[in-house]
């Protein structure tokens, strides 16, 4: 069974299986936060991407993953990266 730390400092697209595993793993987890990246649609009338960042506290420390969202103005074939990080003080 896969931990924490093997997770921790992964990257990639999220079409990767590692990503995959990465959710499944956090599936059930404490969120502490859930936010994106609200757009202004003024400023930006249509965005690409959204970025999306989710704190867990997992084993009492805190872990971030971040990861764009696809829009309806993403370009076909664009992948979405990722990364997820344990949150130092």
């Amino acid at each position: 069974m896969k931990t924490v730390e093997h997770f921790d400092g992964s990257y990639g697209v999220t079409t990767d299986e590692q990503f995959g595993e990465l959710v499944d793993f956090l599936n059930g987890k404490e969120v502490v936060r859930d936010t994106d990246s609200l757009v202004d649609f003024k400023r930006v009338p249509s965005p690409k991407f959204l970025g999306v960042f989710t704190t867990y506290k997992i084993d009492g420390d805190m872990y971030e993953l971040f990861h764009q969202a696809y829009t309806p103005y993403t370009p076909e074939g664009a992948n979405c990266c990722y990364n997820f990080n344990k949150i130092t003080q």
